[in-house]
C-alpha cells in the first residue's frame, strides 16, 4: 500500500508525459537466444574491436534481434508493456527506449543486437566505472538525454554506476529514478525518486530489479 501511494503521489510528476519522453533500461540476463550455443556469443573481446564485432554478428545472424525484443528478463517486458501503455495514451513517437547495455554500451531499442552473457553485476565499482568509459555510456547518455524534457531511468546501482553518476537536469528537464537515493540523488526539485527497495519488491511479489519495472508499468498505467 505504501508503494502504490507512494506512486500515486508522483503521478503529478508525469503531467509531462505529452512531451516528448526517454526511458532507460538495463539488460537482462534472459535474452531471446534460444537453441544459441553459449560458445558462439559475443564475447568482451568482440566488443572491444568494431570490425570484430560485425564480422561475429554476421555469424550470428540467425538470433540478431532489436534490443527490445532481445531482453526477455521481468524488468524489461515490464517496462516494455510500460511503454506500449505511454505510446497508446500519448502516442507512439511520445516514448523513446534506450537500454545499456554491458556489452553494446548505450543502445536504441531498434538497434538489432546478437546474443551475448556480459554483466555489469557484481563487478567491482572501478570495473564497472572503467567498462563504462571504454563502451562510451557516459558521453552517450549525456548527449541523449539532452534532447528530452523528461527522462526515467530504470537502472539498478550497478548500471547506474556505468554512466558515472550524478546525472544532473538542465532547463525545464524532469528525471525520474526508480531505485534507492543511493546514486540518484540531486539537490533538485527536477529530481523525482521512486524508491525501488525490498519493501516494494516484497510488495510486488518480485526482485529488486523486477519491481523496477512493475512500478514503471503502473505509473504508465496511472497517467493514462
Amino acid at each position: 500500500m505504501a508503494v502504490t501511494l507512494a506512486l500515486s503521489r508522483r503521478r503529478s510528476a508525469l503531467t509531462v508525459a505529452s512531451m516528448k519522453m526517454l526511458v532507460i533500461g538495463s539488460c537482462t540476463g534472459s535474452k531471446d537466444d534460444a537453441r544459441c550455443p553459449p560458445s558462439v556469443k559475443l564475447t568482451e573481446a568482440d566488443f572491444n574491436d568494431v570490425v570484430r564485432l560485425c564480422s561475429r554478428e554476421k555469424e550470428l545472424s540467425n538470433w540478431l534481434r532489436p534490443a527490445a525484443e532481445m531482453y526477455t528478463g521481468r524488468q524489461h517486458t515490464q517496462m516494455m508493456d510500460g511503454v506500449q501503455l505511454m505510446r497508446s495514451a500519448f502516442g507512439q513517437n511520445a516514448c523513446d527506449v534506450a537500454i545499456v547495455s554491458a556489452g553494446y554500451g548505450l543502445v536504441p531499442e531498434r538497434r538489432p543486437i546478437a546474443p551475448y552473457d556480459i554483466t555489469f553485476q557484481g563487478i567491482h565499482k572501478p570495473l564497472i566505472k572503467a567498462r563504462g568509459q571504454r563502451l562510451g555510456i557516459p558521453d552517450a547518455i549525456g548527449k541523449l538525454i539532452a534532447n528530452y524534457p523528461v527522462v526515467l531511468f530504470l537502472l539498478g546501482d550497478d548500471y547506474l554506476r556505468s554512466a558515472h553518476p550524478p546525472l544532473v537536469p538542465s532547463g525545464r528537464q524532469k528525471f525520474i529514478y526508480f531505485g534507492s537515493p543511493k546514486l540518484r540523488y540531486v539537490d533538485s526539485a527536477d529530481v523525482v525518486i521512486v524508491a525501488a527497495a525490498q519493501e516494494a519488491a516484497t510488495e510486488f511479489g518480485g526482485s529488486r530489479m523486477f519491481v523496477k519495472g512493475r512500478m514503471f508499468h503502473l505509473l504508465a498505467a496511472g497517467v493514462q
